[in-house]
């Protein structure tokens, strides 16, 4: 009898993992159907707002765009065309969106090398008014919030103006007691005096910092 009621225990235990591992069985073609579309220009639109569902639903769908995200990041998003350079791949825009819909950490190194990429070339770095308009990458970076603190404070020393005043208003939209701290000790003593000055000037006013 203990030997029956064992066996029907393990068959019980076995039927419910059984039940867990068909609908991921058929939940993973989907997902990797959809991260195909979304580095496809024809079908990148759909396949982002597919995966926005897919991944709010399903754990599972959120770890494998953990796991597939930075390396689509990772890659150049810029136009190979000497002439073109300044366009930005569609398919990478929305995968930086996933990225910081979802504060996927895993991609912040990815996320950090392209801070500087800018999808309205018309705006220029320091015209404060506009903080991270234009940045995918610097909004994906905020939105993923704390984690990406330590990377922002290293780019604040970054040879590239672009990247230091970008990742300056990272920090600042972030707002965190850590972020504050780098950013007030970077007014005192960092090298780039004129972003340490916009620094001192942003907490002096206590103004709110536009996104937009």
């Amino acid at each position: 009898m203990r030997a029956f009621r064992k066996l029907l225990g393990i068959t019980s235990l076995l039927g419910w993992a059984l039940g867990l591992a068909i609908p991921y069985a058929q939940a993973q073609p989907t997902v990797q159907r959809a991260f195909r579309e979304l580095q496809s220009k024809q079908t990148t639109d759909k396949a982002f707002h597919e995966l926005l569902v897919l991944a709010s639903a399903d754990p599972r769908a959120r770890y494998f765009l953990a796991v597939h995200l930075p390396a689509m990041i990772e890659a150049d998003p810029r136009d190979p065309r000497p002439d073109r350079r300044t366009l930005v791949s569609l398919q990478w825009c929305n995968a930086v969106q996933l990225a910081g819909a979802f504060k996927i950490e895993e991609a912040i190194p990815a996320l950090a090398k392209w801070i500087a990429i800018n999808t309205e070339p018309r705006l220029s770095t320091q015209s404060g008014d506009w903080a991270l308009a234009g940045r995918p990458a610097g909004k994906a970076l905020v939105e993923i919030g704390a984690p990406s603190v330590p990377t922002l404070q290293t780019l604040l020393s970054n040879p590239d103006k672009e990247k230091r005043w970008n990742a300056a208003y990272a920090l600042m939209h972030i707002d965190t007691s850590k972020a504050n701290v780098i950013l007030r000790d970077y007014s005192a003593r960092g090298t780039d005096r004129a972003l340490g000055e916009y620094v001192r000037n942003e907490f002096r006013s206590e103004a709110p910092l536009p996104t937009k």
